[in-house]
């Protein structure tokens, strides 16, 4: 039984700190997706001025 809760607790831990490091990545996408963005924009701007 002591092995099923230690087995338990990591699954836990792993899957907790999963979570937290796929929402972190998904806030680096998005950072990125924006600097895609405007880097976008300031070649059209320089494109039609």
């Amino acid at each position: 039984m002591k092995i099923l809760s230690v087995i338990c607790l990591f699954t836990s831990a792993v899957a907790l700190s999963s979570c937290n490091t796929i929402g972190g990545m998904g806030r680096d996408v998005e950072q990125l997706g924006s600097k895609v963005n405007e880097a976008a924009q300031e070649t059209s701007r320089a494109i039609n001025n």
